[in-house]
Parts: structure tokens; C-alpha cells; sequence
């Protein structure tokens, strides 16, 4: 299949800890109807609402939810330190050793984020590669996204939303206009579609993140070098990404579906085939994704790293210049390990790893 559902999510308001059944019953009923009109959905989320409590107290809280969450990947610490000052990188880190489904963020503000650097400083000293793989830092606000590890749940009332596995059907839109328009028509039953069963289930559809995001072999980094002609760390990959995202604001408005998220093309390092090949081939460091921040919401993600040089403080400064420039807010995800760039690590799912240098 060309296309498939990315992450069908469900944002649960706080009273969560004592309606989880009734919110996972509602959940498994819309995931049944989507899969019942034909929707292949690939993943299954919840997401929590941002901290309130310490970390222990909500670590508890979800393991003794565990029974009911335990299939799903669980947005679970969603952290502001407006809510808490002080705040232990280390209970972050038990939490989510223990819990392997487990997703954590940071809220990180344009301004006063010195107490940020220092959370993260301590996050990631040692090496966590998996947990690493499972924690984003996001950068000005917060945004109701499916896509994990920085999807909060700042609803009212229980909500879903949703992600595309979508890149085969970009590739083939920039084909022909007909295909531009069997894209569009998708899209549009899928919204229909949503709407209808979330009325019938009285649950709050909250939208469709429309972000292009890759999924090994659907490499979005494929179609950025088609479309410039160059390979991703040379010039030319930045306006074919900004032309990308002309396209998805193409596709929202031409479909007039309901959205939420981020809505931008992502370039997850290890989940892209070409990234990983580019990695492989010593052409990628994490400044050449550094660079391209400002074109694509996450365009520092899933990069593994070597401890030579890493200085998590200047790359969190650079990304929120870019922030004050673009003002939108962006995600990171890098994966510090003390090896030298060149290496090959295991990353789980993600299969084997190129370390990039900074």
C-alpha cells in the first residue's frame, strides 16, 4: 500500500488515572472502525497531559496503569519546568528504563532556560541510546501532535488525532496533476471518514498532522535530492525541502481538512534509508542538520552523535535563534553515545546506526 496511518493518538484530559478503561475502550473502538473502512493503521498512542506532579508521583501513576497502557506507546513526561522548578534528569531516566514504550519531552522556552540546559546536561551524560530514541526536546510551545516523543495532551476532553505514512504518494503527486488530485481525494475521504466515527463514538476528532515523515525505504531525503538534483548535505536541499512544505500547505488548503500539529516535512536521521546511507557515507555531521532547522520542523532528529565535541548548550542556543526567526516551534532529537564518529552502533528498531560527528 502506498499510504497508511503513521499513529492514530489519543489525547486523555486529567482524569485520566481514573477513566483509563473507559478512554482505551473508546480508543480500540475508533481503531477498530478505521481498520474496518479499509485504514491500515501502523501505530497505536496515548498521550498524557504535560506534568503537573514530580516525575515519581506520574511514573507511578502509569505503572500501575500499565496492565491498560502497556500495549500502546505512552507520551507519558511531558515536562514543564514553569510547573516544577526543580527537577531530577535521573528519575526521568529510571522511568523510562523501566517502562520501554514510555516518551518523554521537554518544554524548552525561547527565554530564562538556563534550568533547561542544566535538565539536559544532566539527561544526557551517560549513554541511553534507546531512551535517547524516546525524548525530544521542543522548543517555544507546546503542539497538539500525534507525532511522539513531544505530543501532549493539552486538551479538555479526550481527543484523536492522527499521522500519514505518506511519502509514496508525495513522490507520485509530483508526477502528474491527477496524481496530485488522488492524493487530495485520500486525504479528504480519510477526514470524512474520521469525522463520521468520531461523532458515532462521541470522542473530539482533533485532526490530521499532514508532516512528511519518512519510514526507511519511504525516505523523504529521496525526494528532497530529486527535487534539487544534489545530494541532502549539498546546496540545493533547502529550497527543495521549503517546496515541500509549500506542498503540504498545498495539500491543507486544497483539502480543507481539519489539521493539528506540526504540518512540516521531518528528517529523522536513522529512519530514513538515505540519511542512514548519506551517514554511512561520512557526508552528514549533526551541523548539516543543524543548518537545515529552519526549513523543516525536525530537521535535528534521530541523529546519533559522537561525545567528541557534543555540547547539547550550543545546539539548543542555534535552534532557538532559529525559533526566534521562524517562529514556529521546532522538535531535536540526538543521540550522544561515546563512540567515535565513523562507528556503527544497534539501535533497536531503527537497525544499525552510523555515529556522525558534530
Amino acid at each position: 500500500s502506498l499510504v497508511m496511518i503513521r499513529s492514530l493518538t489519543i489525547h486523555v484530559p486529567e482524569d485520566y488515572n481514573i477513566r483509563a478503561k473507559t478512554y482505551v475502550n473508546l480508543f480500540e473502538r475508533f481503531y477498530e472502525e478505521l481498520e474496518r473502512r479499509g485504514y491500515k493503521v501502523w501505530t497505536k498512542r496515548i498521550s498524557l497531559p504535560v506534568l503537573n506532579e514530580d516525575v515519581d508521583s506520574r511514573c507511578k501513576i502509569i505503572k500501575d496503569l500499565w496492565d491498560v497502557f502497556g500495549r500502546y506507546l505512552v507520551a507519558g513526561l511531558m515536562i514543564d519546568l514553569e510547573n516544577k522548578r526543580s527537577l531530577d534528569a535521573g528519575s526521568v531516566i529510571r522511568c523510562m528504563r523501566e517502562l520501554n514504550t514510555l516518551y518523554s519531552s521537554l518544554l524548552i522556552p525561547e527565554k530564562d532556560h538556563e534550568d533547561h540546559l542544566m535538565f539536559l546536561e544532566s539527561f544526557y551524560r551517560e549513554d541511553h541510546p534507546d531512551i535517547f530514541t524516546r525524548f525530544a526536546g521542543v522548543i517555544g510551545s507546546w503542539v497538539l501532535t500525534p507525532y511522539f516523543p513531544s505530543s501532549p495532551s493539552i486538551v479538555d476532553e479526550a481527543g484523536i488525532s492522527i499521522a500519514l505514512r505518506y511519502v509514496d504518494l508525495m513522490k507520485k503527486s509530483f508526477e502528474t496533476e491527477e496524481e496530485f488530485d488522488v492524493m487530495i481525494r485520500w486525504i479528504k475521504s480519510l477526514d470524512n471518514d474520521l469525522s463520521e466515527i468520531s461523532e458515532r463514538l462521541g470522542v473530539r476528532y482533533v485532526g490530521i498532522d499532514l508532516s512528511l515523515s519518512p519510514w526507511m525505504e519511504e525516505s523523504v531525503a529521496e525526494l528532497v535530492e530529486r527535487l534539487s538534483g544534489s545530494e541532502i548535505h549539498e546546496p540545493g536541499s533547502a529550497s527543495s525541502i521549503h517546496i515541500l512544505n509549500k506542498m503540504i500547505q498545498r495539500i491543507k488548503y486544497e483539502s480543507n481538512v481539519r489539521t493539528t500539529g506540526f504540518n512540516e516535512v521531518m528528517l529523522p536521521l536513522e529512519e530514513d534509508n538515505i540519511l542512514k546511507k548519506r551517514a554511512y557515507e561520512r557526508k552528514i555531521s549533526l551541523t548539516t542538520l543543524l543548518r537545515l532547522t529552519p526549513y523543516c520542523i525536525a530537521g535535528l532528529d534521530m541523529t546519533v552523535v559522537s561525545r567528541r565535541r557534543f555540547d547539547i548548550k550550543r545546539i539548543v542556543k542555534d535552534l532557538v535563534s532559529t525559533y526566534e526567526i521562524k517562529r514556529r516551534p521546532l522538535g531535536f532529537r540526538v543521540i550522544p553515545v561515546n563512540r567515535e564518529a565513523g562507528d556503527k552502533i544497534s539501535l533497536g528498531r531503527f537497525g544499525e546506526s552510523t555515529v556522525v560527528e558534530v
